[in-house]
């Protein structure tokens, strides 16, 4: 079924690459195609937490957690073929991706 098609409307896709990847790979893969080190440092839910309700409260704080704290849910991490049945095309790798997308680190 491709994006043009009825269906879509009001539905929420979950869509990922072929392959799980870790923000830290995702962080490499950015910085190879930027050719230069990116940092990197890994803080606990808990304090990110504490950071994000100071800023956006603790509703969205938890929400951007949900979907971004690392192995709270498992499901998040999933590979699904969304991609390949919505445009009948295969997903890309990340490591792909990031270096057709690096003029956005930049």
């Amino acid at each position: 079924m491709g994006l043009t098609e009825p269906g879509h409307h009001g539905r929420t896709c979950a869509l990922t690459g072929p392959e799980p990847v870790t923000a830290r790979q995702q962080v490499e893969a950015i910085a190879v195609a930027l050719g230069r080190e990116v940092p990197f440092a890994e803080i606990s839910r808990r304090q990110a937490r504490a950071q994000m309700v100071a800023v956006f409260g603790p509703e969205a704080a938890d929400a951007v957690l949900d979907v971004t704290g690392g192995d709270v849910n498992p499901e998040l991490s999933m590979v699904r073929d969304t991609v390949s049945q919505i445009t009948g095309t295969p997903a890309r790798p990340f490591r792909q991706w990031a270096p057709e997308n690096a003029h956005a680190f930049r």
